[in-house]
């Protein structure tokens, strides 16, 4: 095929392969999908603190909610622990210490 050039596409519309179906409102978003039978759902616990060492985690909230399957730890994660998006520094559970709110 013949090669584009720069200046063959510098300010010009570059469409997004589902940009009409969401700008008419037609694109299926995940939340808009009937859940699948025997569905599980998740929710994270995440530190309220900035930077805090994890002395506990109480999980007696968590297993009192009707249906509750599973609690899981950075102890339930096997192999590799680290995550990142450049650098694979963060544990995908945190097993010590947390270092900003959300975490």
């Amino acid at each position: 095929g013949q090669m584009l050039r720069p200046e063959d596409e510098v300010g010009k519309p570059n469409l997004h392969m589902a940009g009409e179906l969401h700008v008419s409102g037609q694109a299926q978003y995940l939340d808009d999908m009937p859940p699948l039978p025997n569905e599980l759902h998740c929710e994270l616990v995440v530190s309220t603190k900035a930077h805090a060492k994890i002395l506990s985690i109480d999980s007696s909230k968590a297993k009192a909610v009707s249906g509750f399957v599973d609690f899981v730890t950075h102890k339930d994660v096997k192999g590799h622990k680290m995550i990142g998006a450049i650098v694979h520094d963060e544990e995908v559970f945190a097993s010590e210490e947390v270092h900003s709110c959300g975490q």
